[in-house]
């Protein structure tokens, strides 16, 4: 005889069976597709279990009194997800109840990429070149205290975010050369590194071990070194995604040996020449000066005076000198650790006579600090054309300019009387010449230029037209509004009649 169920033994069992559908797993599902995560483990001494987590399934882990470092890693495998150099990935997660020093971060080959305690939302990770497998690890206790520590996770996001450019080709070689060294220090520069989307720095290794990491430059000083030391050099080039080109080829340096300083060797003296004066300067040049490591200065002597010091320069011009006077002038030349060279061979130089002329005469006359000169002056040309004063082939640069015309202002389209050419004939002008009226054509500019002042009186010619057109257009324009306004009440007045 079959005995039936009650109703509260069925809901029960109902209850029951339920509660063993929606078990959760011991494994973390990605709640982004984009990203197919490999299976999830627990290291030694840690346990992850499947737990209901609010509406979602999470895990509760576990890290066992003692054990340190103990941690959930979840791989993702860079090949099987189709992700290159460059792409990036967005990594969300909920994390509660944290009893310890949680703290989470994704390395690739043992390298961090990047860590972060609570919370865990939206960290960036760019795939570097030639990763294989990137790690999130999630300890339970990073304080590596015997402190046992948990965690319940749920909510994974892995997400990829943006793409790389796809660029695994490595840059070439770089060409490393020494170029200069002392008993500290040695210099090197390198050349010929390309790469098919660009090459944006480079390596410096000493003796193999890594010396720095450079931007886009092509030289370098290896500084702290020992003296009578000898060292080898490599460089490799590096691109915007990561590619790091083979190694160049090696360069051997021996420092110099230590005398106290640095750099004891002087200069080699300049070879110093006049090339032109006046009443009261001179002109002088120099060239020739070396350097085992290079020339940073000059000194200018004036009649065995110091005159001058100097920059890496090689020309200085000596004033307030007298008129038709004799000087003697000499040169030396000055390194970075204030050796000086020997003085240059003395250039005597004696200054033109008062009037300042090089033959002892002056076009040029002056009253009240106003030079004078009765003739043409061309700057920057041989000529000036007929009819003019000055010519100059340059630009010239002026707070202002005044144009004083002799000929009449355009005032006299306001008189009364003046013709004013109607649109219709500057329309008809502009359809057959392609210009204004008494206006030069682009033609006639390029070939002859255009006067200053002309120009402006012919452009205020145009405006004042412009103007007059203008006034008769508004009193046109106010007559048609009347001659409206007496239509609009005449027909006011006949509806109102016929009505």
């Amino acid at each position: 005889m079959r005995k039936n169920l009650s109703l509260p033994t069925l809901i029960i069992l109902v209850f029951w069976a339920g509660n063993s559908i929606a078990q959760c797993p011991d494994q973390l599902t990605n709640q982004s597709t984009s990203i197919t995560l490999s299976p999830g483990y627990p290291r030694a001494y840690t346990t992850a279990t499947g737990v209901q987590i609010g509406a979602s399934c999470g895990l509760h882990i576990v890290g066992d009194l003692g054990a340190t470092w103990a941690r959930y890693e979840i791989p993702i495998n860079v090949a099987d997800n189709g992700l290159v150099s460059g792409d990036q990935i967005e990594i969300s997660m909920d994390v509660t109840n944290a009893t310890a020093n949680f703290i989470y971060d994704v390395t690739n080959s043992g390298t961090i990429l990047d860590s972060s305690a609570l919370p865990v939302l939206g960290r960036i990770i760019t795939v570097p070149s030639g990763a294989t497998t990137l790690l999130i690890r999630l300890f339970t206790n990073n304080n590596q205290s015997d402190v046992s520590g948990s965690f319940d996770i749920s909510n994974l996001n892995v997400a990829k975010v943006g793409a790389g450019n796809n660029d695994s080709q490595a840059p070439t070689t770089p060409n490393l050369t020494a170029t200069g060294q002392t008993d500290t220090t040695a210099d090197l520069s390198w050349s010929g590194a390309t790469d098919n989307v660009g090459v944006t720095g480079y390596k410096i290794f000493k003796d193999g071990a890594l010396e720095t990491t450079l931007g886009n430059v092509n030289t370098y000083q290896v500084t702290g070194l020992t003296s009578s030391t000898a060292y080898n050099f490599t460089a490799t080039a590096l691109d915007a995604a990561g590619n790091e080109s083979p190694a160049s080829n090696i360069v051997a340096v021996t420092t110099d040996t230590s005398s106290g300083g640095s750099d004891t060797q002087s200069p080699t003296a300049p070879t110093l020449s006049s090339t032109v004066q006046t009443d009261t300067t001179i002109d002088l040049s120099w060239s020739g000066a070396t350097d085992n490591i290079g020339v940073t200065g000059y000194k200018i002597f004036k009649d065995g005076t110091i005159e001058a010091t100097l920059g890496n320069v090689n020309t200085y011009q000596v004033t307030g000198l007298i008129a038709s006077t004799t000087y003697s002038f000499t040169a030396s030349a000055l390194d970075a650790a204030d050796n000086e060279s020997l003085v240059s061979s003395a250039v005597s130089v004696t200054t033109n006579a008062s009037s300042g002329g090089g033959s002892g005469s002056s076009v040029w006359s002056e009253s009240n600090s106003v030079a004078s000169y009765n003739g043409d002056v061309a700057i920057g040309t041989t000529a000036v054309p007929t009819g003019y004063k000055m010519a100059i082939d340059g630009k010239l640069i002026t707070e202002e300019v005044k144009v004083q015309l002799s000929g009449n202002w355009p005032d006299y389209v306001f008189k009364e009387g003046y013709d004013l050419p109607t649109l219709e004939e500057i329309q008809k002008h502009i359809e057959e010449k392609g210009h204004l009226p008494n206006i030069p054509s682009a033609v006639e500019v390029m070939a002859n230029g255009f006067e200053l002042g002309e120009m402006n009186k012919l452009l205020l010619e145009k405006i004042e037209q412009l103007t007059l057109h203008t006034i008769r257009q508004q009193e046109l324009l106010q007559k048609q509004q009347k001659q409206m306004q007496n239509l609009q009440e005449e027909v006011f007045n006949l509806k109102k009649s016929h009505n």
